[in-house]
């Protein structure tokens, strides 16, 4: 005779939700738990969390918290938070002395142009890993100075990056300010100020913006547009770049394109040019100049 289970089965149905709910929370849904608790919205959490919105949703109502409405965000103290930030207290201060959480400071901050949003920090520690690689610095010693916690840490930020990062290493291998780049166009400054400022080739200015997403346009754009015929005054309001730009990137192309016609060696019009031979090759490569 089979054992009869039926009552063992019913006495487990009965007592699951009570050991769901002693299931410890996994990292994830108890970080949104918490964020939302301390008065993230699903939004922001998602955006901070790199989450899709509905999942992050769906975790809070799994653990049956009660969801907020619109209006219940008026009661964070975003003005007293400016206002304190502009007296000097640092983020943690402020959270603490308003009862908000330091994630809810940071996104007020953020938002009113106060700090630098998590993507720009991000890019800026990019490229200063860039840089200290290329002067021959290891790992622990860059996660060290870009205040990271090791370098499993740092690898993380390099693989979760947009940039190109072994691109961008052959790319500025003889640059010595790429930070400083970095820093300036996030700050606003013109492709043509940073070029003039740090003495660059400014086909290679834009080269470099262009592998961190802070141009939306890279010189064979200009090139083609030029060869359909385009005037400068078009190619600068379509690229969305200064008139001098447009124009000085034109006549550095015309002159590359003219000597590669006269049979010129990419080292020969790096040294007429006063550029890198790799800066040459590279453009006569990209516009397929030969």
């Amino acid at each position: 005779m089979e054992p009869n289970n039926q009552g063992d089965e019913a006495l487990l149905e009965e007592n699951i939700p009570v050991m769901l709910e002693n299931v410890p929370l996994n990292e994830r849904d108890a970080l949104i738990i918490e964020m939302y608790e301390d008065g993230l919205s699903t939004y922001e959490i998602a955006i901070e969390l790199e989450l899709n919105r509905h999942t992050v949703s769906k975790v809070l109502k799994e653990n049956k918290i009660e969801t907020r409405t619109i209006a219940d965000y008026h009661k964070f103290k975003h003005e007293d938070i400016e206002d304190l930030f502009n007296r000097g207290k640092s983020k943690h201060e402020i959270a603490k002395e308003l009862g908000l959480t330091y994630y809810t400071v940071r996104k007020v901050l953020e938002d009113r142009g106060f700090i630098r949003n998590r993507k720009d920090k991000e890019t800026l520690r990019i490229a200063n890993y860039v840089q200290m690689k290329n002067r021959g610095y290891d790992n622990e010693a860059i996660s060290i100075y870009l205040g990271l916690n090791d370098v499993k840490q740092l690898n993380k930020l390099i693989r979760n990056s947009t940039v190109n990062v072994t691109a961008v290493r052959q790319k500025t291998k003889k640059i010595e300010s790429l930070p400083d780049i970095v820093r300036d166009r996030l700050e606003g400054r013109s492709i043509h100020d940073i070029s003039m400022k740090y003495n660059l080739y400014i086909l290679d200015v834009i080269d470099i913006l262009y592998e961190f997403g802070l141009t939306i346009a890279k010189y064979k754009e200009i090139y083609v547009y030029h060869k359909q015929g385009k005037t400068i005054e078009q190619i600068s309001e379509k690229l969305e770049l200064s008139v001098f730009t447009v124009r000085r990137v034109i006549n550095k192309l015309k002159e590359i394109e003219k000597s590669v016609k006269l049979a010129f060696t990419p080292k020969q019009i790096a040294e007429k040019l006063n550029i890198t031979t790799l800066a040459v090759k590279r453009t006569i490569e990209t516009l397929q100049l030969i």
